[in-house]
């Protein structure tokens, strides 16, 4: 989703609204390793924690508001460094952006599945 952008693009990623939570940038990109086959994003937070996030819609922000975001944040895109080694789960040490899958890579086992039914009456 994100090989055409350069590292560090600022994201919207909920739409409760807890900034610390719900923006991010986007430091590394791990293909095929959640548990349903598609990407693994590492996000630095605002309050310079990193997550992972899988299985989530990302809303890119414009330029403005990317650079008023990051003036919010406690870690810089600019800080990161090229050859950051980033560690998720105990283990498995990746370096780089765009991580290809490699037979043998750890996938998550979380398989969340949020489903929302409405019924509704005509009367």
């Amino acid at each position: 989703m994100f090989d055409r952008f350069s590292k560090g693009p600022v994201v919207h990623m909920c739409s409760e609204y807890d900034f610390d939570h719900a923006v991010g940038y986007i430091v590394q990109v791990r293909e095929k390793r959640d548990a349903y086959g598609s990407e693994q994003y590492l996000v630095r937070h605002p309050n310079g924690e990193l997550h992972t996030h899988e299985n989530q819609s990302f809303w890119l922000l414009n330029e403005e508001h990317q650079g008023q975001a990051l003036a919010l944040f406690a870690q810089k895109p600019t800080e990161e460094g090229s050859d950051t080694v980033y560690t998720v789960a105990e283990g498995f040490p990746e370096s780089g952006y765009i991580i290809p899958f490699k037979k043998g890579a750890p996938e998550s086992e979380n398989q969340h599945l949020t489903m929302a039914i409405t019924i509704t009456e005509n009367k």
